[in-house]
């Protein structure tokens, strides 16, 4: 599993692609490091790998990681500088089929290792009852591959509390 420091990503001020060679294995993150999974579509998806993009051409989704991530560390009391972010942009290989299929298959694991997910939305629901993930605006609930990542993580979350 390849992450990313919060504060690497946060100066980068764009989503960093797995060539851009910002991300570290796992087991050199310090042990007291709170995991992040960031659940997402893709803003600009394309058959060619090389032309596909997970933020628009202004970084927005960059700028709503980050506010998330600062907002999350707040409510939950951890330093921004132990959170440490998993991203399938810059935490799964890009550019060879073979590692890409291998980090798609790994997601269930990365989800179980991470202390949160973080689905950066530019608007929340209003209303408590419509907080689940097929209202997220901008057509994130509308995917099965988002909605499997939400119910992974709750599902790992469940099993593995002390209900």
């Amino acid at each position: 599993m390849r992450v990313v420091k919060f504060a690497t990503f946060e100066k980068f001020e764009k989503l960093p692609r797995s060539s851009d060679k910002k991300t570290i294995e796992l087991d050199v993150v310090p042990s007291d490091a709170k995991l992040v999974f960031i659940s997402h579509r893709w803003l600009r998806p394309h058959a060619d790998a090389k032309i596909a993009h997970p933020d628009d051409e202004n970084a927005s989704k960059h700028m709503l990681v980050c506010a998330g991530i600062q907002k999350l560390a707040q409510e939950k009391k951890w330093s921004t500088h132990q959170v440490y972010l998993w991203l399938d942009f810059c935490g799964v290989e890009q550019d060879d089929d073979v590692l890409l299929k291998a980090g798609v298959a790994s997601l269930r694991g990365y989800i179980s290792l991470c202390d949160a997910v973080l689905i950066p939305s530019p608007k929340v629901p209003d209303e408590m009852c419509e907080k689940t993930v097929d209202k997220i605006a901008g057509g994130y609930g509308d995917r099965a591959w988002t909605r499997l990542e939400n119910m992974s993580f709750y599902t790992v979350r469940k099993i593995g509390s002390k209900c």
